[in-house]
């Protein structure tokens, strides 16, 4: 009796690397689509955005915007300047 071995051939091992590869690509791409499509912004900055203006929204409702932009700007997300707020 014969028995296959269970190791992937050589030409299979390839294959499988150059599919690995491809679907690392794609993915890439579509974390980078993800970021053309929100302007640049992470997810996880828009989350820290959105609990903020949650928790402080009276304050932005009724306040000067552009002081709370530059708040935002300044104290809550520093690497984004305040016209990213504003649009």
């Amino acid at each position: 009796m014969h028995y296959k071995n269970s190791q992937p051939e050589k030409s299979e091992k390839s294959s499988l690397l150059e599919q690995s590869l491809v679907e690392e690509k794609s993915n890439n791409d579509q974390d980078q689509d993800h970021d053309e499509k929100s302007g640049g912004w992470k997810s996880d900055e828009i989350k820290i955005l959105l609990d903020y203006l949650q928790e402080n929204f009276s304050s932005w409702s009724k306040g000067n915007k552009t002081k709370f932009y530059n708040n935002v700007a300044k104290n809550i997300l520093p690497n984004k300047a305040s016209f990213y707020f504003k649009n």
